[in-house]
């Protein structure tokens, strides 16, 4: 993960991670998704992988493959959870030969399917949760965690849309200006211009008759 950094004085200043200290804002809120959400399902999801190829292989290397070969793991060794789910792969004489898949409980015995038969009842082990849940549980759950926490996020968002437009119509309602009433006042100082306008002609008219008379 990218860390945010102020420097002080650059070139040559000193640097302070200050990547905690946005707690809200656009910037807060993709940091906790990165760093709390995405990091979470990326080690369940290693803890998922971990855990179905330790089994496997468990199983795996008890049985006897086409050439009574024993004590092969199915997948590739994994040493610890961080970055299981990337690092799970198939080992490579499976990869290159399905004979060397072991399937029987005993050598030298084409029909017996006994590992198989285990290896396949690992999905309906519960291996998760403290030994509560199936690795299909475990997944569902996690997705339904995931599902839970986008729809509320998205009903927040919505909640602060809504409150951020009332305040910009409680503003308006305050400062802002009406067209309707804006128009309505042109049109009122329009009549009250042409109104004093007529009255100072008729002022005029009136002023200049009276000089007339006198002369």
């Amino acid at each position: 993960n990218f860390d945010i950094y102020f420097q002080n004085s650059p070139p040559r200043g000193s640097e302070f991670k200050v990547t905690r200290e946005f707690t809200g804002g656009q910037i807060g809120g993709e940091l906790n998704v990165r760093d709390e959400v995405i990091n979470g399902l990326h080690q369940k999801m290693d803890h998922i992988a971990y855990t179905i190829a330790d089994a496997v292989n468990s199983v795996h290397e008890q049985g006897f493959d086409r050439y009574n070969n024993t004590g092969r793991g199915f997948f590739k060794t994994i040493e610890n959870e961080k970055d299981a789910a990337y690092s799970i792969h198939v080992t490579d004489e499976v990869l290159k030969d399905a004979g060397h898949i072991a399937h029987g409980l005993i050598a030298d015995s084409p029909g017996d399917n006994r590992i198989a038969i285990a290896i396949a009842a690992i999905e309906g082990e519960q291996l998760f949760s403290n030994g509560t849940a199936t690795a299909d549980e475990f997944f569902n759950g996690m997705v339904g965690e995931f599902g839970t926490l986008t729809h509320r996020n998205t009903e927040l968002a919505e909640h602060q849309k809504h409150i951020v437009s009332q305040l910009n119509n409680l503003r308006e309602s305050i400062s802002g200006v009406s067209l309707d009433e804006e128009t309505a006042d042109m049109v009122k100082f329009e009549k009250t211009f042409q109104a004093t306008a007529k009255l100072i002609k008729i002022a005029d008219e009136m002023l200049e008759t009276v000089i007339n008379i006198r002369r």
